[in-house]
């Protein structure tokens, strides 16, 4: 998929999500997640469905041109677009995403600056690919220690979120992780750990 076709997909999500949208409730979900970004105000399902129909609809979707639709849909200035990139992040990560793309959604966490786009990202996305290959785990480590964002900090805490609430997950890596963030101000990091 060429640059160009990921960019009409994105402007194809963003009119139907226009069309979908509520102006009240989009005020009340940008006062609610505190963004300047834009929203539309469709519900959460609505915003799946859209990955979805994206998946079907481009069912010989590879790698690179996963990458290049969630790009699309996360250079926007709309909240819901990201949205819709990281559900077919989510969708699509088992079969497409492996650990080379470990540092790009880590990234799209520090870019985020959100708590509900890293929290997907984190616990779902980077869960999906640390429970597969969890040898780069030891990867967690190092976002714990980044100086300039707290949402990359924020990220090695949730990226095992799911395996610890199942009883798995490398419980002393994460002790090993929060504990030196015991004394952060960050509620973001605080809320967290906890």
């Amino acid at each position: 998929m060429t640059r160009d076709a990921a960019a009409t997909v994105a402007r194809d999500v963003e009119a139907r999500l226009a069309e979908a949208g509520d102006p009240a409730s989009a005020a009340a979900q940008r006062a609610y997640m505190k963004s300047a970004m834009r929203f539309h105000g469709v519900p959460t399902k609505v915003l799946h469905a859209e990955a979805k129909r994206i998946a079907v609809e481009h069912p010989d979707l590879d790698h690179d041109a996963l990458i290049a639709v969630v790009r699309a849909l996360w250079d926007t200035e709309w909240w819901d677009l990201r949205s819709v990139g990281i559900s077919l992040l989510d969708r699509k990560q088992k079969k497409l995403l492996g650990p080379a793309d470990l540092d790009l959604v880590v990234g799209l966490c520090r870019d985020a600056a959100c708590w509900a786009h890293v929290d997907e990202l984190a616990a779902h996305v980077i869960g999906g690919i640390l429970r597969r290959h969890p040898r780069e785990k030891t990867r967690l480590s190092a976002w714990a220690k980044d100086p300039a964002s707290f949402w990359g900090r924020r990220a090695s805490l949730l990226g095992q979120l799911r395996e610890l609430r199942e009883g798995a997950g490398d419980f002393a890596l994460f002790e090993a992780i929060a504990v030196p963030m015991l004394g952060e101000r960050e509620f973001f990091i605080r809320k967290a750990i906890g």
